[in-house]
């Protein structure tokens, strides 16, 4: 958590490393959706571009031809001198019900999301490692708290799920030939000779010790994990898959090496490139052609098939359906699935030099939709100009109250970006309304503002863009034919994770900002504000707290499962891990403040109805500078939970327990 980076140019330089990684091979991402170099949204008009459609139920043929047209197409784009392959290689709606426990934050009511420390209402599992390899660790809070023990995992689980009866990991690694995680994401390559895998435990017998864990179904899919949630008893599993055909040659340097692939490719079947799934020994096809949606108007194939996958739990009963074509993110409503991709028109963008000679980039975010129902149904599919550019992608959609979907996107390269807000009808996912447009133009955000936060809830949107100050936009969503811009708020700095309190009351959590005498902003300390949002076309601000200076920072800024927040009565207690870098000394705005401690941040606010809102910070609670190495299954997270007045909290694999009426003080839980 030691991080003195200013969170301005973390921002700006993660949007522009994400494109130099993610356009590395925009040739071929673009075949994949129908999206082209001369055929980009036009977001001033509103011009949807080119329609993703999605071909329902292709035969065998179909797809085998798909596929194996995608193949040969690496063929060509693979091949070059021995000097070429090495400069390859280089280059590389949260809930609002009163509860006096928290439990994992999520975006949506209703749609779990898998976490590293998870909590179910009787024992508290996280994700550990022990001599023989990963573990989860459980243990029951209490005065004192009891140690039940591990459940040995077989794998590196990103994402753990508890209710009163199971305990599911998952997780999945990335196996294909790659140098960097954005080269991998960015080629068919990188998801070879990859898994994603599950394991359930039946934790409803676990009393005293973790004996009564018993492990009673495992999954293994080919494709690396992209993404999950769970509601119920069902487990969602989004994973990417190109297949490995057992003595391709990646990267063909001379005619002999493209003969043999082509020969690979002459004798391979339908089967040899679609992916398999092993459950509890037994293995079969994960998916078949009436299950697949090809993307229409293709230029040729696409050697990546993206699957979302249903498993129960409690059974390992399996559903599927796969997407010709990669997918990057996900987001998912009680109801519905969204599986959204970015592509972008350039294949590289090393330096200023190549920038300015391309000129702007192309950028498109590609949406599918599929229902929940009975069977994985599709719906409709979409291309909305620019990229989802908050810091966790999802945050930039959000189901309405009557299914439409709206998200929100950024077109434009380095600081000459636009900000639009689209609504997709929930039948089909046609285009229902734009901003800015024709009748209400003004813009989201003023010139070179980047945009750091998003929150959609219900009928309501939220919205923050930064250069200098932080506007905080209010939209009303209400009539999803025409979206209105009610009001904006302008406050030093900015917030990058903004949470419902109630409906009329909105947290915001970044960074404090301050200019030079040249007019040079510079991000400060951790910056907490509370905004009155009662009146949309007149938000306010309560309350605000700075945390440190700069060089402070909070992981809630990039991961909300970072936030933990619980009821007692009218009040709303919250708690955010932070680095805090501080000094009494006088400093200029640019200079960075010494390292003083890693721990958590409390605060309350009081919702008394006969009150005006306040919000208080508790004392700090300091723990030892965390270190972390990137082989710690939990690098770099901190997490926390909240039992009535108990405070269990999570770093660098060790767990701290302090009350609520004294957070200043801690022990550490041996």
């Amino acid at each position: 958590m030691n991080n003195y980076a200013n969170q301005a140019e973390v921002k700006f330089t993660a949007t522009a490393l994400l494109k130099k990684g993610v356009v590395l091979t925009t040739a071929l991402l673009l075949i994949n959706c129908g999206g082209s170099s001369g055929g980009s949204p036009d977001p001033d008009t509103g011009n949807q571009g080119p329609k993703v459609g999605l071909k329902t139920s292709p035969s065998e043929q179909e797809l085998e031809e798909y596929l194996r047209a995608g193949f040969a197409a690496l063929l060509v784009t693979q091949q070059g001198s021995d000097d070429d392959a090495v400069a390859d290689a280089s280059e590389g709606a949260s809930s609002l019900i009163a509860t006096t426990t928290s439990y994992t934050n999520t975006q949506v009511e209703g749609v779990d999301e898998g976490d590293i420390w998870k909590y179910n209402g009787k024992h508290i599992y996280y994700q550990n490692i022990a001599a023989n390899g990963y573990v989860v660790s459980v243990f029951e809070p209490g005065d004192p708290p009891s140690t039940t023990g591990d459940i040995d995992i077989a794998f590196d689980a990103e994402d753990l799920y508890v209710d009163d009866s199971h305990l599911v990991a998952v997780g999945g690694a990335f196996a294909g030939d790659y140098v960097t995680l954005e080269l991998a994401w960015s080629t068919a390559y990188g998801y070879t000779r990859s898994e994603s895998q599950v394991s359930v435990f039946d934790i409803s017998a676990i009393d005293d010790a973790t004996t009564g864990a018993v492990n009673t179904v495992n999954v293994t899919l080919d494709g690396a994990l992209v993404s999950s949630r769970k509601i119920g008893d069902d487990l969602y599993l989004v994973s990417r898959h190109t297949a490995n055909l057992e003595g391709w040659i990646d990267y063909p340097q001379t005619d002999a090496d493209i003969t043999a692939n082509e020969q690979l490719l002459d004798e391979a079947q339908l089967s040899d490139f679609l992916p398999n799934i092993t459950v509890n020994g037994e293995t079969q096809a994960l998916t078949t052609a009436a299950n697949c949606y090809l993307v229409q108007d293709e230029a040729g194939g696409y050697p990546i098939l993206t699957s979302i996958t249903r498993i129960d739990v409690a059974t390992g009963a399996f559903d599927n359906a796969c997407v010709t074509g990669p997918v990057s993110g996900l987001y998912m409503s009680p109801g519905s699935a969204y599986l959204f991709h970015h592509a972008y028109d350039y294949v590289d963008f090393i330096d200023d030099a190549i920038a300015e000679s391309y000129g702007t980039p192309s950028e498109q975010t590609h949406i599918h939709k599929f229902s929940l129902g009975d069977g994985l149904q599709y719906q409709g599919s979409n291309v909305v100009a620019g990229h989802a550019s908050c810091n966790e992608a999802r945050y930039c959609f959000g189901e309405l109250n009557d299914g439409a979907l709206a998200l929100v996107t950024t077109y434009g390269w380095w600081v000459d970006v636009e900000h639009h807000l689209t609504i997709l009808a929930s039948d089909g996912l046609s285009i229902a309304a734009q901003l800015p447009n024709e009748e209400a133009p003004a813009a989201i955000g003023k010139p070179g503002e980047l945009l750091y936060a998003a929150r959609i809830l219900g009928d309501r949107a939220y919205l923050v863009t930064f250069e200098n100050t932080d506007p905080l936009y209010a939209i009303d969503l209400s009539n999803t034919a025409a979206p209105t811009i009610l009001g904006e708020l302008e406050v030093p700095g900015f917030s990058d994770y903004l949470h419902p309190v109630t409906d009329d009351l909105l947290l915001g959590i970044g960074k404090d900002a301050v200019s030079d005498a040249s007019g040079n902003t510079f991000v400060q300390g951790v910056k907490v504000d509370l905004y009155d949002v009662s009146d949309m076309a007149q938000p306010s601000q309560i309350a605000s707290y700075t945390l440190g200076k700069r060089g402070s920072s909070t992981p809630v800024s990039y991961d909300s499962h970072a936030f933990t927040s619980a009821w007692a009565d009218d009040q709303f207690r919250f708690v955010i891990p932070v680095t805090i870098a501080n000094t009494d000394e006088s400093l200029e705005p640019s200079d960075y403040a010494p390292y003083l401690y890693d721990g958590f941040q409390a605060f309350e606010i009081d919702t008394n109805p006969n009150n005006s809102p306040q919000m208080y910070a508790l004392p700090a609670t300091q723990l030892p500078q965390a270190s972390y190495t990137s082989f710690t299954p939990w690098y770099p997270s901190e997490r926390s939970t909240l039992i009535g007045d108990s405070l269990y909290l999570f770093q660098a694999g060790k767990v701290y327990v302090s009350d609520w009426a004294d957070t200043a003080n801690v022990a550490l839980m041996e």
